[in-house]
Parts: C-alpha cells; structure tokens; sequence
C-alpha cells in the first residue's frame, strides 16, 4: 500500500499539471493568433483541474481500499482466532449463602507463575497466598513488576503457566466463565498521559452500573452508590440515576468517575 501510494499521488498531480501546460502552450498560441480570447483559455484551465482533481480522488480511492483490505484481513484473523482459555463441560460452582462464613479463603493461589510467550521471563513468579472471605489484600510494585497481570489471572484473563489460582475454594479453570466473571468484580483504570482515569461510557449513570447485572434494581443500584460514596453528587443530579454521562466520562470529576466505578463493581454483590 506505501508502494502503491507513494506511486499514484505524484503521477496523478503529475499528470494534471502536465494537462494545465498543455492547454496554457496551445491556448496561448490560439490567442496570439486570435482563435481563443484569454478568459475562454482561463475557463478552460479551471474546468480541466476540476476534472483531473476528481480524477485524482478516484485515483486515491485505490489507496484507500488498499488500506482498508489489509486492515480487513487483519481484523478477521482476530476473529477468527480460537480462544485458548475456554469452558467446556464446567459445572455452576456452588456459592456461599449471603452471611454464611465461607470454610474456604475467598481467593488462594499456590505456587503460580505466569509468562508472556515461552522463554520469557516469567511476569508473575511463584505466587502463594491466601485471602479470606471479607479481608482485604493490597498489592504493591513498580511499573512492570506484575501487578496487573497477577489480578488478570484471578478471572482467567490469563490461565497460570504453572500452579493453580482458586475462587471460594475452587480451581478458577473449573468454573464456567460467565460465572467467574460475574463474581470477580474489577474497577478497570485506563492509562493516559494524565493520571489513570476511570472507565466510562456514553449513556446514563443507571446503565453504566448495569453491567455487572441488567435486572438489578433501583435499590439495589443506590445501595452500591452508598457503599461507594458517590451517593451525594447523583442525588443532587436533577435526573438522578437517568443523569447523562457523556463519552468516557468526561461531565464528571476524576474523583467522580473513580467512585461511579466502584459502584458498579458493587452492584448486586449479594447475588453473584
């Protein structure tokens, strides 16, 4: 396509200036003879660079379809790619009552390890630890030492090259996805030249907390706000949880966006 283009665009213009001295050699000698006045070879000269101009357009529609049937071949490759982590014959895994003391810790891992492609070094090396239901876990490093990439492992982002990751008792690679994801929560950060930003999206703030669960109810939708401590700033909102939120958030304050998160990670905690 670089060939293709770096081609076309000089000899097409290359082309209609050659075009313009042709009219302007011959047309200049029709004046000197009186065949042709000066506006009637003026107005010719325009109406010929209109008609090369579009011609030039159509010309980079080659370029442009170029372009867009390689991008096209690429896109279906994704698509076309079998996933590596999968499902099959999972059974539902058995969940803990609401106020029920779960015997097991909430999340274990034991000896996991994690590599991106074979031979490299390893982003999450040797990890054991276990967190028990209603603790709190922080985790801490610095750029590139595998902070993300161990939480990615507890909802099968990644399967662990080595060792094993477990929910509520249970190998995560046991679980059906639909289910792992529905009780593994996230608060998703997006990466930017300022500080990670809370994602959102274009809607309302009602079906920006809905993901996480389409049937959940006003109350329960209050109830994660509350939890969250974006309570106040959507009540003074005149439509409330109808109040637009526009593309990425950007009507609401950073703080606002990290909280409106949060609550969305809440929403229906009770029933996952």
């Amino acid at each position: 396509m670089g060939k293709l283009s770096s081609i076309l665009n000089p000899v097409t213009f290359l082309v209609m200036n050659l075009g313009v001295c042709a009219i302007l050699w011959v047309g200049g000698i029709q004046v000197n003879v009186g065949e042709l006045t000066q506006g009637q070879v003026m107005a010719f000269v325009n109406y010929m660079t209109q008609t090369l101009t579009s011609i030039v357009y159509v010309a980079n529609l080659v370029v442009v379809f170029t372009k867009a049937s390689a991008s096209a071949s690429r896109i279906n490759e994704v698509l076309n790619c079998v996933p590596s982590i999968t499902d099959e014959d999972n059974q539902p895994v058995a969940l803990p009552k609401p106020g029920n003391v779960a015997p097991v810790p909430a999340l274990s891992l034991s000896h996991a390890s994690f590599s991106f492609g074979a031979g490299a070094a390893n982003a999450v090396n040797d990890v054991t630890l276990e967190l028990p239901l209603g603790k709190t876990l922080g985790i801490i490093g610095g750029t590139g030492s595998g902070k993300s990439t161990l939480v990615s492992l507890i909802p099968r982002l990644y399967d662990a090259g080595t060792g094993s990751v477990s929910v509520m008792g249970a190998d995560v690679r046991t679980w059906p996805l639909d289910q792992l994801r529905h009780v593994v929560a996230t608060v998703p950060q997006r990466a930017s030249l300022v500080p990670q930003r809370a994602s959102l999206v274009s809607g309302t703030i009602r079906s920006n907390l809905t993901w996480r669960d389409e049937a959940a109810t006003d109350e329960e939708l209050w109830a994660a706000l509350d939890m969250a401590q974006a309570n106040e700033f959507v009540r003074n909102k005149p439509q409330g949880l109808d109040a637009p939120v526009e593309a990425g958030g950007k009507n609401f304050s950073g703080g606002q966006r990290q909280r409106l998160t949060i609550a969305r990670a809440l929403v229906a905690r009770h029933r996952s």
